[in-house]
């Protein structure tokens, strides 16, 4: 099996990156993220939905679910953030990501059969 990395992109002048990372379902610390960032904000119409001012490319280093009650909806609002910043949002897995991911194949018994 063979891997293709894709094309190295230089980062735009006077652009900044903001790392955000193991949020891990906390809804109240994920908010206090971004009260306190410079870049990411609350839209005024949707207080769930998050924007990202100009100047700016998210990094989100995963840890999004585990211990938290908020984890869908804070996957929710990053992959909604995401959708509208294609090219300034990257959203990294982090192994408890992962592992969920795993979860709910695991648990479907077509797949399961097919695993032997």
């Amino acid at each position: 099996m063979s891997f293709v990395l894709p094309a190295r992109r230089q980062l735009p002048t006077g652009y900044v990156i903001e790392f955000i990372t193991d949020v891990q379902g906390n809804w109240s610390y994920f908010c206090n993220l971004v009260q306190w960032s410079r870049y990411l904000g609350w839209k005024e119409e949707d207080p769930a939905g998050l924007i990202l001012k100009p100047g700016c490319l998210l990094v989100f280093g995963g840890g999004v679910v585990d211990r938290g009650t908020a984890d869908i909806r804070i996957a929710r609002a990053l992959v909604i953030l995401q959708r509208e910043y294609p090219e300034r949002v990257h959203l990294l897995l982090g192994s408890r990501d992962v592992s969920k991911l795993r979860f709910a194949a695991e648990l479907d018994t077509d797949v399961a059969d097919d695993l032997g």
